[in-house]
């Protein structure tokens, strides 16, 4: 025998239940107690209870019962009745949610309440939120806490020519401000650093300026708008075009300054000076209230970039047999788009031949690139190659003589596309030449030194310690593994390239690293590079 539910008094469940929530933010429960035989089940049940929780205990209470279902058993043939209940998240039916009651015969007896077995339903709901009460009456005041260490403040001053700076420049003070004032004491001050303005024909200067910043949103209680940029027009004013960095020093008991010098690399080419903002509060793992501004407690950076120098260059003789060699660059090449960029001069009556940026000429290998450019010809003309199972050649002539002229910088690039498998040579950021290579070139075996100028020590050559070389003035150079852009190519001179994630070796040329006779620096990788006898320096116009 199959037993059978009844739902009894269910008129009332629906009449007294309704949707109606209860108020003042109590919580409604649902209960369900196994019912004996009796005047409400005559063959027992299950009794289904409801009501609000008024006294929040989490538990229906007996005087918390507001309406009771009866679910009687049955010992007839036929479909048993069930009931289930679920979440309903806060919306028309509950507006602060509550549980949905659902029941009805199982009529293909899987024990579940399918959604097409569903006869009714209804809804037990959450109590919505009651008014705030009124505010109580205001504690009694805390101990004063401790005194917070004092705040940094910056002075930005004239520096005039002298010890610091030579030319003049810029004294960047800070200090504590340990009388509360808002002003850097003479005697508060505990550091100070200076931004030089170059000497005599070095090129713009650096300028750094304070602005009084009211209170507002950048600074609640008013500061500091510390600025910097490169004095371009040489007026000795930062202009509103002028400026590169920007920086807000906040009035407050923690707020802090730090200035130190800042080496040349990434931030400042040249090197200069960077100034630290932040609070002592201890952010991450800094220490709050300790005076000293922490890492983790920075907010902001400004840099104060010294200006760049002119181009400096080396000049490489053919009759000194100068030269300058890098170590290899083997996998440059393999697998992908490559460009090959220089900047270089070549001085009237040079000696014409090769100028090498990498292999040997007895060791022809996989990825060795030469190029050899000739001003005496009618017309002057460049030639190059790149190995790849024998060597593959372009070239450009000059017919009317005005690109390739002596005393002139010219600019060269190499650049190998490995979707099309195309060699391309520009000179001047105008492509002049270009050939089909048969495949990507995979240099990763190739140990052959990067050259400048000519090539190490022939064994079977009686023509001196060099195979062959040209006259040439180096500016710069550079190994990318990429493509390069049209306007990349048009606005290059040597002087404004920008390194980045894909420049694998660019030259950094300056007076002690050639005539000072220390090794020649690679900026990107950290290598040294052999000279051969002792290049002459260069400063360009």
């Amino acid at each position: 025998m199959r037993k059978k539910l009844l739902l009894a008094s269910l008129a009332i469940f629906l009449g007294s239940c309704g949707r109606t929530p209860p108020e003042d933010g109590y919580t409604s429960l649902i209960e369900t107690r196994e019912e004996p035989p009796g005047e409400n089940c005559d063959g027992g049940g299950e009794a289904v209870l409801t009501g609000v929780d008024t006294n929040r205990n989490g538990s229906l209470d007996p005087d918390e019962v507001e309406n009771t279902v009866y679910l009687c058993n049955t010992t007839s043939e036929g479909a048993t009745t069930l009931i289930q209940t679920s979440e309903e998240p806060p919306g028309d039916n509950c507006p602060a949610g509550g549980v949905r009651i659902t029941w009805g015969l199982d009529a293909d007896g899987n024990g579940q309440l399918d959604d097409a077995e569903i006869q009714d339903q209804t809804y037990v709901c959450n109590g919505t939120d009651g008014a705030d009460g009124a505010d109580g009456a205001d504690g009694a005041d805390g101990a004063d806490g401790q005194d917070g260490a004092p705040g940094s403040l910056v002075s930005i001053s004239p520096e005039p020519a002298g010890d610091s700076c030579p030319a003049g420049g810029q004294a960047i003070s800070t200090g504590p401000d340990t009388n509360g004032d808002g002003v850097l004491q003479a005697g508060e001050v505990t550091d100070t650093t200076y931004v030089c303005a170059p000497e005599s024909g070095e090129g713009p200067s650096s300028l750094i300026q304070q602005i009084e910043e009211p209170p507002g949103d950048n600074c609640p209680a008013g500061g500091v708008l510390v600025q910097s940029g490169t004095d371009l027009n040489a007026n000795g004013t930062l202009d509103s075009d002028e400026i590169a960095a920007s920086s807000y020093v906040c009035s407050g008991v923690s707020s802090l300054v730090d200035v130190a010098t800042e080496p040349e690399g990434e931030n400042c080419p040249f090197g200069g000076v960077r100034v630290d903002v932040g609070e002592d509060d201890g952010s991450a793992e800094g220490h709050a209230g300790n005076g000293v501004l922490d890492d983790d407690e920075i907010d902001d950076t400004v840099y104060v970039c010294g200006a760049q120098q002119p181009p400096g260059a080396f000049r490489l003789s053919a009759t000194d047999e100068d030269y300058f060699a890098f170590s290899d660059m083997a996998g440059f090449m393999s697998g992908g788009s490559w460009s090959i960029l220089e900047a270089v001069r070549f001085p009237a009556g040079a000696r014409p031949g090769w100028h090498f940026f990498r292999g040997k000429a007895w060791e022809d290998k996989t990825g060795d690139v030469a190029l050899q450019v000739s001003l005496d010809e009618n017309p002057p003309f460049a030639l190059g190659w790149v190995y790849l199972g024998g060597w593959n050649s372009f070239r450009w002539d000059d017919s009317s003589s005005s690109v390739l002229r002596p005393d002139t910088t010219l600019t060269f690039c190499v650049q190998f596309d490995a979707d099309t498998n195309m060699l391309a040579f520009w000179v001047n950021g105008v492509k002049r030449a270009e050939v089909a290579l048969s495949s990507v070139v995979d240099d990763s075996s190739n140990t052959n030194p990067l050259y400048f100028g000519g090539q190490a020590v022939a064994p079977d050559k009686l023509e001196g310690d060099l195979y062959t070389e040209a006259d040439v003035v180096m500016i710069h150079q550079a190994w990318l593994t990429r493509m390069l852009s049209v306007d990349e190519l048009i606005a290059y001179d040597g002087t404004n390239f920008v390194v980045d994630d894909t420049t694998v070796f660019a030259t950094d040329i300056r007076e002690e690293g050639v005539s000072g006779q220390l090794d020649f620096y690679d900026l990107v990788s950290g290598t040294f590079a052999t000279p051969g006898n002792d290049p002459e320096y260069v400063t360009l116009e």
